[in-house]
């Protein structure tokens, strides 16, 4: 391709949207039965995209789902109107990316939507799971499952080799995206107002705030004492009542945070 168009390698091998919409199609067009390889290419892309927004929209449907039972009632909304409505209403977002700078648009929402917050998202959750909910009760669950206890090496990778390689990688996003505007490389190289870029980090930011948000709620919501809402914050429904009654947790223990 870079002989045919008399360009540096470097210049037709873009990352973004123009890799998957240019110059891929452009490729499988150059091989022999190119109709059937950009039939099975665009195939895939279709459902590599079903999919992806499939396990998205699930995720955020079934927790607001959840939330909207646990304060106004379990027969608050049916799930089926609850999904279209959700459904419809990112459709109608989506459609500016349709518009004549729609391309300036989605990677604007590439950039701020689907990057950092996704990675504090996987770390927040990585280290719920592996330090507050527990190794040990985690390998339970999964033992009583599956009939198999975890090996040493997933233990480890779950519990600090993983959130040590998210860690580095927001924080080597972060300062990327801080040292250099935000730029999109089309035809024309363009440049993002300092606006767009703060209504960016806004939406970041929207996301990754919700988390500790939550989690604040989360310990008011408990009753009892200050100490006893925080353990039971951070202790399975199981273990409730003896927080209740004795004040004390295995979370108060070092061998629940440093076991693997």
């Amino acid at each position: 391709m870079a002989f045919k168009q008399k360009t540096p390698i470097s210049a037709v091998a873009t990352d973004g949207p123009g890799l998957v919409f240019q110059v891929y199609p452009e490729a499988v067009a150059t091989l022999p039965g190119s109709q059937l390889w950009s039939c099975l290419f665009f195939l895939m892309l279709i459902a590599l995209g079903l999919d992806s927004g499939m396990g998205g929209l699930e995720c955020v449907i079934t927790g607001l789902l959840d939330e909207l039972r646990l304060s106004f009632g379990k027969n608050t909304i049916r799930r089926e109107v609850f999904t279209a409505i959700v459904v419809t209403s990112s459709f109608l977002v989506s459609i500016a990316n349709f518009c004549q700078g729609g391309m300036y648009v989605f990677h604007w929402l590439d950039t701020y939507a689907a990057g950092i917050s996704l990675l504090c998202s996987a770390l927040f959750e990585a280290v719920a799971v592996s330090w507050f909910y527990g190794l040990q009760q985690f390998c339970a669950d999964i033992q009583h499952m599956l009939n198999f206890k975890p090996k040493l090496y997933w233990r480890v990778c779950w519990k600090v080799i993983s959130p040590l390689f998210i860690l580095i990688t927001i924080v080597i996003g972060l300062v990327s995206q801080t040292q250099s505007r935000l730029e999109y490389h089309g035809p024309v190289l363009y440049t993002y107002p300092r606006w767009a870029e703060a209504v960016g980090w806004l939406i970041t930011s929207s996301s990754m705030l919700m988390i500790p948000l939550w989690m604040v709620i989360s310990v008011c919501r408990q009753p009892g004492s200050m100490r006893q809402k925080l353990l039971l914050a951070i202790t399975p429904e199981a273990e409730h009542a003896s927080v209740m009654q004795t004040g004390e947790s295995s979370r108060l223990e070092l061998a629940h945070w440093f076991h693997f």
